[in-house]
């Protein structure tokens, strides 16, 4: 096979049956891209990591693994060669259309992280699950599609697309940032006309998985069923990125990427 990627694209669609002629309406479909953009969202951060993370110092990997049968999907991993110590990262866009530059409980500018389960927890996988994760299978049930703030180590977001909505007619996506919130990416030092390729380039952001707890973040849990909801360890379904209005960048826990080596080895020193 060339390794030419419309070639390759070509020889795929072959394979697995999918009509090319039709392939743009098929991943452009409403119920296709966002499966598409997140997963796509992962080989993205890789590419960002290896490009801020020096080698042959650190080694980021993305493993292949079968979500289906209930054991943790792990995004990346990413390796220190000299302490031979993994960090695991679980890479989820921004929710759509959920920046806000001012709203009724912040007033500052803010976003929310799409982090939650792909796949809900069944109840035939619960037990199983309950005991690998040290908790009680009420507790899990309570909670079959939050992630427990232990199953990874960091949560790694882009800020892109919380600037898209999608059109009611259509039904696709479009972006929509605003005039004052182009303003906003200004002060987060992109452009002025800042589009979503930059910012999926330039604008990622991290937080320690266990500081999005609601538990951590002073939360009582918001789930009827949670049996610990003023003491809950699993992250909510969209957890809050607050941002300066000065400086466009992110509040305490969440980071900017570029200061990633220094949390990561700070992390490995405290672990």
């Amino acid at each position: 096979m060339s390794n030419d990627w419309t070639s390759i694209i070509l020889n795929v669609c072959i394979e697995f049956d999918i009509p090319i002629s039709h392939l743009h309406e098929i991943i452009s479909d409403p119920k296709v891209m966002p499966m598409i953009r997140g997963y796509a969202f992962e080989y993205t951060a890789i590419d960002r990591l290896r490009n801020i993370l020096p080698a042959p110092d650190w080694q980021i990997e993305k493993p292949r693994m079968n979500a289906q049968n209930g054991t943790n999907d792990v995004d990346i991993v990413v390796r220190h060669q000299s302490v031979q110590k993994s960090i695991r990262i679980e890479c989820k866009l921004a929710k759509k259309g959920s920046f806000s530059l001012e709203s009724r409980r912040f007033s500052f500018p803010s976003a929310q992280v799409k982090c939650m389960r792909s796949r809900t927890l069944g109840e035939g996988i619960i037990p199983s699950r309950a005991k690998d994760l040290g908790v009680a299978e009420e507790y899990l049930k309570g909670h079959a599609d939050n992630y427990m703030c232990h199953e990874f180590d960091f949560v790694l977001s882009s800020l892109s697309n919380a600037f898209f909505e999608t059109d009611e007619t259509t039904l696709n996506y479009y972006w929509d940032a605003s005039p004052a919130e182009q303003e906003f990416l200004k002060l987060c030092g992109l452009s002025d006309e800042a589009t979503p390729k930059q910012i999926s380039d330039d604008y990622f952001l991290m937080a320690p998985a266990t500081e999005l707890s609601s538990k951590s973040l002073g939360l009582k849990c918001p789930r009827k069923k949670c049996t610990k909801p003023n003491d809950c360890i699993f992250i909510p379904n969209y957890p809050i990125v607050n941002f300066s209005a000065t400086s466009g960048n992110p509040l305490s826990p969440w980071f900017r990427l570029e200061t990633v080596e220094k949390a990561f080895s700070k992390f490995l020193d405290s672990d």
